[in-house]
């Protein structure tokens, strides 16, 4: 069960209105909703006067008080915690990125592709992007991981993956891949693009796409509470409700400065990239 938290801000800015509210109790409202085998607990809190009943307010929420989808500016007490997961937007960097490619008019012989996988969990994304790049490198700490993968590739469709354990060859690709978050330097061109699931821990050149827009599904649109984004409700699906099946969506934009990027203006940057490495 998905247990979401909204505090809405109904706290009057006029000093006679300010002292009225002060006789009037925070109104607590519970909703909750079911599609299929999902069910959203949705705690309204209506705020009136300054005070904030978190007793209350944790007795309301259950068991869910520890996972709590919440994007309010009001920090939570001890004893509640926001929902985090990222393992979606793992999934929407490798998404995302495939999907630039397939728009792409690149041929695979101009275009440099790095993989960055420190872990080596992202190994079977090798095979998507063998049609984008003749050019593949793969970087993991994990090397047998991705040396048998390269094997395995090699063996049945004759094409070559280069394996590192070293970074540095990724100053020579245009297109980096690290679905998960990166927490080292890397030596990245000012031109390439950059395509990761997570906010990156250290400072990096290259133009770097960590937020995507991603459209919610209808069925599941009905059980969203108004005020939490599209993007950190489809994570709580996908990772705490298992709906993998969400896995298969693409972005439909790439914010760039708090900006939104159409995938077309991406594809026209990365082609200018690629003319000018020719």
């Amino acid at each position: 069960m998905i247990t979401a938290l909204t505090i809405e801000e109904n706290q009057p800015q006029d000093g006679l209105q300010r002292l009225r509210a002060c006789l009037q109790r925070n109104q607590l409202h519970i909703e909750r909703r079911t599609y299929r085998e999902v069910t959203v607990h949705h705690v309204l809190y209506e705020r009136k006067r300054r005070t904030i009943s978190w007793r209350k307010l944790t007795k309301a929420l259950g068991e869910g008080k520890t996972a709590l989808l919440y994007s309010g500016k009001e920090p939570l007490p001890p004893g509640l915690r926001r929902y985090r997961s990222f393992a979606f937007m793992h999934r929407m960097a490798e998404n995302g990125a495939l999907q630039v490619l397939q728009a792409l008019d690149i041929e695979p012989y101009r275009l440099k592709i790095g993989l960055y996988d420190p872990a080596g969990a992202h190994s079977s994304l090798l095979n998507a992007l063998l049609p984008f790049s003749a050019c593949i490198h793969a970087v993991s700490a994990n090397y047998p991981i991705y040396a048998d993968a390269a094997e395995e590739i090699m063996e049945s469709s004759g094409a070559y993956i280069a394996v590192h354990k070293n970074s540095k060859i990724l100053a020579n690709c245009q297109v980096i891949i690290a679905p998960q978050k990166i927490r080292e330097q890397l030596p990245l061109s000012d031109g390439c693009v950059v395509f990761t699931g997570q906010p990156p821990a250290v400072e990096l050149p290259g133009l770097l796409l960590y937020r995507f827009r991603v459209r919610l599904p209808g069925p599941y649109a009905k059980l969203k509470p108004y005020n939490i984004s599209d993007e950190y409700f489809l994570c709580a699906l996908y990772d705490g409700e298992q709906q993998y099946a969400l896995g298969e969506l693409s972005p439909y934009a790439y914010e760039v400065c708090g900006k939104e990027m159409p995938l077309m203006q991406l594809c026209r940057f990365l082609q200018t990239q690629s003319v000018c490495r020719r």
